[in-house]
């Protein structure tokens, strides 16, 4: 990175250079690359300013005080012009010292605080950057690396971090593809996090105040609204070093680098998360089990019905939804990755990868038609991959599905039923409307040879369409406009069927 006046043909790395800063400091050095031809002595580089001058005063100040009393006098000076009058509304225009600190030659760098390694500056830095983001505009703070760097972090004291996260992660304007777009504003597929953590971490940030995000973030948590470990972050710490480790290096050669971003080309996945069904605001695994969470608090639940109800549907359509789809052929799929059909899934990914980067409407904003076109042929490959390569798909195609179909509807009916019989009186008001799909799901259940006794799908169904069916009037006419009697009849005529042995 550096060069030497004294023997310009060797490259010194930054810790060599602190060594010969131990002999003197009376010469002169240049960049190796990147810089502009000319010879500084070492007290005209920023990089070693601060060293020498430390050097110069023993017993002074350490780096991280220093860096620490730097970041005081600015939180100090926000302080003193707040973004915000009296009543909460923001000011217009935001001070000049906000409008400085955001600029996009100064941002990056109170970003990058967060690859301190010191747990006092991260705080103070993230508290530092939450002053200068209040009431600001600040949709492309993504591209700076703030979330890779501050959930990279391993510190535990994140309350300064946490705030941030909440006040940016659902304003970011970052791409997302139209089929994964949500109308819900809220959601949490439509934060930037979303790609980093799951949903219901996303969604424990929306619904709780920072602290509370912050002491699961850094703990365990097994409850229907988390599930996290260490375990957990550590694989998130591990991929999104990873993915930014060639500028932690470059950042610690010099320390006016700025951060390139470079999208990640999918969501992070997590083990742990496999076969778990997580809708609305909640694990419905662990929502459903009364006997370890008796009396959680439901604190929406219309949404949450409404949320079930759409899933349940979903589940229904998605093998029409998947025949569509398969429209584009495996001939088709490959030769738009430009593979060989014989290749296998790690080779696919692989090409598959390195195509994206270069077309990512992040990076390239004419790109996303081609973008669209090989995330569609991927999609397509991953579905007809063969069974030995069924280890390399298994996270992504089974994450967070809750199993096989059936399973995972009769644990969607069975929150259903648990929210009717816990708030009930709530939900009289509104209409049931997926009488057609229970009604259906019945009568296949009935029709099925196999079938002796009561079925999990079947008592889920038959409990669900008692009570709502009960909790309204307009509930029981709908059941019977749905063609419930009939459905009812059968159900009365296999009980007695099964009492009669």
């Amino acid at each position: 990175v550096w060069q030497h006046e004294a023997n310009p043909d060797k490259g010194l790395l930054l810790s060599e250079v602190k060594g010969l800063l131990g002999e003197s400091d009376s010469f002169r050095l240049g960049e190796e690359a990147g810089g502009d031809g000319a010879w500084r002595s070492v007290g005209e580089i920023p990089q070693l300013r601060w060293t020498v001058g430390m050097r110069a005063s023993p017993g002074g100040l350490s780096v991280a005080q220093m860096c620490l009393r730097c970041i005081s006098i600015l939180k100090a000076l926000c302080a003193m012009y707040p973004s915000r009058d009296t009543d909460g509304a923001p000011k217009v225009p935001i001070p000049r010292i906000k409008r400085s600190l955001s600029d996009p030659s100064v941002l990056p760098h109170i970003v990058q605080l967060c690859l301190a390694g010191h747990a006092a500056v991260v705080e103070e830095g993230m508290g530092l950057l939450a002053e200068v983001i209040d009431g600001g505009d600040h949709k492309k703070i993504y591209k700076t690396g703030f979330y890779y760097f501050a959930l990279s972090f391993v510190g535990d004291d994140l309350g300064s971090v946490a705030r941030v996260l909440r006040d940016t992660h659902m304003h970011q304007e970052w791409y997302r593809r139209d089929q994964d777009r949500q109308g819900d504003v809220n959601s949490p597929l439509n934060s930037i996090l979303s790609l980093m953590l799951p949903p219901s971490l996303v969604c424990f940030l929306i619904n709780h105040p920072p602290v509370e995000f912050s002491g699961v973030f850094r703990g365990d948590s097994d409850t229907p609204e988390a599930i996290w470990n260490g375990r957990m972050r550590g694989h998130l710490v591990r991929s999104l070093r990873q993915h930014v480790s060639s500028f932690a290096y470059t950042l610690r050669e010099e320390c006016l680098q700025v951060y390139e971003y470079t999208p990640l080309i999918s969501p992070i996945k997590y083990e742990e998360l496999e076969g778990e069904l997580w809708c609305h605001s909640f694990f419905l695994r662990h929502l459903c089990d009364e006997v370890k969470y008796p009396s959680w608090p439901i604190r929406d639940p219309f949404q949450l019905l409404k949320s079930t109800i759409d899933a349940v549907r979903h589940a229904e359509e998605r093998k029409e939804k998947d025949s569509e789809n398969s429209a584009l052929t495996l001939e088709e799929a490959f030769r738009e990755l430009g593979c060989d059909e014989k290749s296998s899934f790690s080779e696919v990914r692989k090409t598959y990868k390195k195509l994206v980067l270069g077309v990512h409407p992040d990076k390239n904003p004419h790109g996303r038609a081609r973008f669209e076109a090989v995330q569609a042929a991927f999609e397509r490959i991953q579905r007809s991959m063969p069974a030995s390569d069924e280890s390399d798909v298994k996270a992504s195609s089974r994450m967070g599905e809750g199993g096989s179909s059936d399973d995972k509807i009769s644990l969607l009916l069975r929150a259903q039923e648990l929210v009717y019989r816990k708030h009930g009186e709530a939900l009289a008001m509104y209409r049931y409307p997926c009488y057609s799909v229970l009604c259906g799901l019945i009568t296949a259940e009935l029709s099925r040879r196999d079938a002796s006794g009561c079925t999990v799908g079947l008592c889920a169904a038959s409990e669900c369409m008692a009570l709502t069916a009960s909790a309204a009037k307009g509930n029981a006419e709908e059941l019977v406009h749905s063609g419930g009697s009939n459905v009812i009849r059968q159900l009365v005529r296999r009980c007695l069927l099964e009492i009669q042995g």
